[in-house]
Order: structure tokens, then C-alpha cells, then sequence
């Protein structure tokens, strides 16, 4: 049953994650902010992922690919690190939460290597009977010891996110999409673990033969479906144009807003900030406005002070009404 529906449901990942990585370089392209920016990210690297893995399953029975068969898994696997870094890095952003980057992409990268290389040197594919093969007990051994500790710690990591933003979080949809986000990572790697330990041990890797298909196909379907779907909720006819259309009070006209602006040298977001700001919302209300964290916000704002030379909200609107400067 499950072998029927592998063609199938490959088919329909790509076709969705073709549709989802367009919609999310549109909003990059309308709105440059870091969230966006992990959105195409992560989706690029989901759907790259996901397309070698469908190679391999098209190559597999294929007892003189074997070295192919080992360049594409080794391709499944980088893109499997990076898509977990990055999914980490979105929830931190999502989240406002402080994330060490370095720090986690070195363990990342390090567990990698080491995996790679015990699976290089000591691991054996057998296409002839679908199975993977480890004879060295203390290889695997430590393989499986790697992949219990990986995988705790990311699993940690994401009730980490899932608990702050059930704690501090406001109700809303980045309280929602962190909940989600959370979730589907911890049980992505809870699946990860299982299936590591069965290949280790010598199952069988070829989902036609088997119930082990990747979970990731039904999570990316879903996935994209969903941000498809807000897509047309929220604008059917024009992507991405709504968030730069701002409430401006009478007193300052966009006009306004962006020819003293452009004379300091703030980007196009920033002005939209600035403008924000000029009408009296707060960072939470603009971060609602814009589709950004506090934290982006709080970083505009510091970036406006410094391009303009003030240092408060009643400074800059003083700057703007033509009291000073």
C-alpha cells in the first residue's frame, strides 16, 4: 500500500514546493526581512532535499549505481543538516528568541562530518536486498550513540521554542505558527532517531519495500498547503502589497515621510518603520503591521536613531514636523 502511493505523493510535494518557494521569493522580494529570508530558505532546501531522496528511490534497485547512490545520499543528508539549522534559526526569529548561531552550526556541522565519515568508511549499501549494513560493532555502536544525542538535543531545542511561546508568546498567528513549527520538529526528530537505529542495525531503506517513507513529504505537503492557502485568505489579487499600504496620519503624507527620509539614508522597511512610529503605534502594534518580530523592529528603530541623529520617539517626531533639524 504504502509503495503505491510513493510516486504519487513525491509528485504532489514537488509540485506544491515549486508553488510555495515562488510565493515565499515574492514576499522576500516585497518585504526584505529575515523571516522571509528563512521562509525561502527553509523551503528551498525541504524541496531539494526531498527531490534527491525521490532519486534515489528511482536508482536504487541498481547494483552498478551504488557510487551514485552514495553522492545523492550524501546530498540528502547535507540538506537534511541545513534544513535543521535553518528551521532552529526560524523559530528564533519567529519566537524573538536569542539563538547562537555559530555555536549551533558548528555542533551541526560537526555531527555531520562525524556521521559521514563513520558511515563512509564502515557502512555498506546493499541494493541486492535493500538494507544497509554495518560490520564494525564499535562503529555502530557509536553511530547510534551520535544519533540519540543529536537528536534529543533537537528535540530539546524545539520544546524549548514550544514552551516560550506558550509562556510569553500573545495569541496570534506567530504564537501558532511556533507552536506548529515546534511540534512537527521535535516529532521529525523523534521519527529520525527510529528509523537512524533500524538502518544502523541493517533494515531495509527502500520505502517500496518497506513502511519507512519519509515523513517529510506529508509535512512539506501540508505545509505548503497551508501558506498557500493564507496566501489567497489575505491576498488573493495582490501578494504582499497590503503590508506597505500605512494608516499615515493627515500630518504626514507618504511624500513627506520618504523625501526627508531618503535625506538620512533609510532603507524602504525603515521608512515604513518610521512612518509607523510618526502615527503613534508601538513595536508590538508595528511588528503586527509589518509581519516582524519586536526584535526586527527594535532594530529598525536603533538603525533610524542613529541614521537621523535622534534618540527618542519625540525627537524624531520633532525631526520629522520640522522643529529641528
Amino acid at each position: 500500500m504504502i509503495g503505491d502511493l510513493i510516486v504519487p505523493m513525491y509528485a504532489v510535494a514537488f509540485v506544491l514546493g515549486v508553488v510555495l518557494i515562488n510565493l515565499n521569493l515574492i514576499t522576500y522580494l516585497n518585504q526584505r526581512i529575515e523571516e522571509n529570508r528563512l521562509f525561502l530558505i527553509l523551503g528551498f532546501l525541504i524541496l531539494l532535499y526531498l527531490t534527491l531522496e525521490w532519486i534515489l528511490i528511482i536508482i536504487f534497485p541498481d547494483e552498478e549505481a551504488v557510487f551514485a547512490f552514495r553522492l545523492l545520499m550524501l546530498g540528502v543528508n547535507v540538506c537534511y543538516y541545513l534544513f535543521i539549522f535553518f528551521w532552529l534559526l526560524l523559530l528564533s526569529e519567529l519566537a524573538s528568541y536569542k539563538f547562537p548561531q555559530r555555536f549551533v552550526f558548528i555542533l551541526i556541522a560537526a555531527y555531520g562530518t562525524t556521521m559521514e565519515l563513520l558511515g563512509g568508511f564502515f557502512g555498506d549499501f546493499r541494493p541486492e536486498t535493500g538494507s544497509y549494513a554495518m560490520d564494525s560493532e564499535a562503529a555502530k555502536a557509536m553511530m547510534v550513540l551520535l544519533n540519540l544525542c543529536f537528536a534529543i538535543w533537537i528535540i530539546y531545542l524545539a520544546c524549548r521554542y514550544l514552551l516560550t511561546s506558550l509562556r510569553y508568546m500573545e495569541v496570534g498567528e506567530k504564537k501558532r505558527g511556533v507552536i506548529l513549527i515546534s511540534g512537527l520538529l521535535a516529532l521529525y526528530e523523534i521519527w529520525i532517531l527510529i528509523w537512524d537505529f533500524s538502518l544502523v542495525i541493517g533494515g531495509n531503506i527502500d520505502p517500496r519495500e518497506s513502511t519507512n517513507i519519509d515523513p517529510m513529504v506529508l509535512i512539506f505537503i501540508v505545509y505548503s498547503i497551508a501558506v498557500i492557502w493564507v496566501f489567497y485568505k489575505k491576498d488573493p489579487l495582490g501578494i504582499c502589497t497590503a503590508a506597505g499600504s500605512l494608516p499615515l496620519d493627515p500630518t504626514f503624507t507618504e511624500r513627506d515621510v520618504a523625501s526627508k527620509g531618503l535625506h538620512y539614508g533609510l532603507t524602504e522597511r525603515e521608512l515604513e518603520v518610521a512612518a509607523a512610529v510618526l502615527n503613534g503605534l508601538s513595536n508590538p502594534e508595528i511588528g503586527k503591521l509589518l509581519f516582524i518580530s519586536e526584535n526586527t523592529v527594535k532594530r529598525h528603530l536603533n538603525n533610524i536613531f542613529r541614521k537621523t541623529g535622534t534618540k527618542s520617539r519625540y525627537e524624531l517626531l520633532s525631526l520629522f514636523l520640522g522643529k529641528e533639524g
